[in-house]
């Protein structure tokens, strides 16, 4: 049962960040935080307190988050509202949200108020932790949580590890920057579609000048160009990362930039699945 405890301690809105996460790209709104009540245009009729998740299809850690939103649909149907929005196919939502990075979770209580939002990749346990913050308790019986606790050991969340292809690039680019990038999407997303796919492999194409992204030149060492970055995590934390040299030119023919990818990306799979994995570093 949903119990609901404090009703006028809730109206404040809270913000987390969790790694890695995605830019959205075509907003200029910032998730904020705010002491005043928030009222959705959108409120659930049944006015259940309601978890929106809003991501994409192709982001690794919002790929992530889909078995943990089904199995909170399932546990908690007719207690929660569990829902999902695709921003790239509803960007107006990204808008409406404020949402800048990819996924985003927002707590609403039943009156429509925002309680919380949360960037980046939320297990179920910190979902129902942020729900007890705010007087709601969900509980399911032992043996279901049991199961819901295996099906998340036995999906390698925590420990599965996964690649990222990443075209990192300033807000001005030149031509032959933009073909590299267009032949070298187009050249991982045909060699590389059953991993895109599966979420083994991901691909992103980020502007490092962004106020949000300009760790990046630190993390990854980079110059004032755009650089290509083959990325391996572990869950969500970084194990190692590899700069490519020759992007630009290589990536001016389509051909050459499909075979270069291909032995680049091998090689680097190769090399880091065959060895122990370093210390933990944080995601992106």
């Amino acid at each position: 049962m949903v119990k609901r405890a404090n009703e006028s301690a809730s109206d404040g809105v809270m913000t987390g960040t969790g790694s890695p996460t995605e830019p959205v790209g075509d907003t200029n709104q910032s998730a904020s935080s705010s002491s005043s009540s928030v009222t959705l245009p959108e409120v659930s009729e049944r006015r259940l307190p309601r978890l929106l998740d809003l991501g994409s299809d192709t982001c690794i850690p919002c790929k992530m988050m889909a078995p943990i939103l089904d199995q909170l649909r399932a546990d908690f149907d007719g207690e929660m509202d569990v829902e999902f929005i695709n921003v790239r196919k509803e960007p107006a939502a990204a808008t409406a949200y404020s949402v800048v990075l990819i996924p985003t979770q927002i707590f609403i209580d039943r009156d429509g108020r925002i309680l919380a939002r949360h960037e980046g990749f939320m297990s179920r346990e910190d979902i129902l932790t942020t729900w007890k913050q705010f007087g709601y308790s969900f509980d399911v019986d032992g043996e279901a949580q049991t199961a819901a606790s295996q099906q998340t050991a036995e999906s390698g969340q925590d420990v599965e590890r996964h690649f990222e292809v990443l075209y990192l690039h300033p807000t001005l680019r030149c031509h032959d920057c933009l073909v590299a990038e267009e032949n070298i999407e187009r050249a991982v997303n045909a060699q590389f579609a059953g991993e895109l796919e599966s979420g083994y492999v991901g691909w992103r194409s980020i502007d490092y000048e962004m106020e949000e992204n300009r760790e990046l030149t630190d993390r990854f060492e980079m110059s004032d160009r755009s650089e290509l970055v083959l990325v391996l995590y572990r869950g969500s934390a970084i194990e190692s990362w590899e700069s490519l040299p020759g992007m630009l030119e290589i990536g001016q023919d389509e051909a050459a930039a499909a075979a270069w990818i291909v032995d680049m990306f091998d090689a680097f799979e190769q090399a880091n699945l065959d060895a122990p994995p370093p210390l933990d570093d944080e995601g992106i």
